[in-house]
């Protein structure tokens, strides 16, 4: 789910003009936030190998509009940092090795609550946001598995120019010493941002912030 909607109300029918995809993955959200915003430049930001493989794969038509960095975001800047790299199937997507729920954090109550869900440590670089960009995005979309506030810390002076956000949140650790949604919400308030939606469950959900 992604929320257009939201995002048309916040900064009309334009959109954004510079969007943040942190977080990646394979591009999917990626590409589809360049095809709903064509005048919008795209920043995609992925560490996991296999992953951006597939990124360049799906944002190489639109190669214009979309720059691809190969480094997780976070509050320092690291060559090696510890990354959790997920894998195991889940029931719905058998005989595939699931790389959705990689982490700068270790793995806590997710090994639980995804039972089938393995994870190996790898290492992977790490930048702050405020050493690769001099401009500040408009709207930012954050699939960071617990490392919602690193990489916001890590904006510096440019959090200011952020419009609008669309993060994670978790209720319980699902990994260790991440913060939770109450953590989350005190941080974005502080900044200046205000809660326009929210969506989840007991364990995680998603959220929209507008300044």
């Amino acid at each position: 789910m992604l929320p257009f909607q939201l995002i048309d109300h916040a900064f009309g029918r334009t959109g954004p003009r510079l969007i943040a995809d942190i977080g990646a993955a394979d591009g999917e959200d990626t590409v589809r936030y360049a095809e709903r915003y064509p005048h919008a430049a795209v920043l995609a930001f992925e560490p996991l190998k296999r992953n951006v493989a597939k990124l360049h794969l799906a944002t190489d038509r639109l190669a214009s509009q979309i720059r691809v960095y190969e480094t997780a975001l976070g509050d320092e800047n690291k060559v090696a940092a510890d990354f959790w790299v997920s894998g195991g199937a889940p029931e719905n997507r058998p005989g595939e090795s699931w790389p959705f729920s990689s982490s700068l954090f270790t793995p806590g109550e997710h090994v639980k609550v995804h039972p089938w869900c393995t994870f190996e440590k790898q290492h992977t670089s790490v930048v702050r946001m405020d050493s690769v960009l001099r401009v500040a995005p408009d709207y930012i979309h954050m699939d960071v598995q617990g490392a919602e506030l690193k990489v916001l810390r890590g904006a510096g002076e440019l959090l200011t120019g952020v419009k609008a956000i669309w993060l994670e949140i978790a209720e319980v650790p699902l990994y260790q010493g991440q913060p939770l949604r109450t953590d989350v919400e005190a941080f974005m308030r502080e900044q200046g941002f205000y809660l326009i939606a929210h969506y989840g469950s007991h364990i995680s959900g998603d959220q929209f912030w507008k300044r």
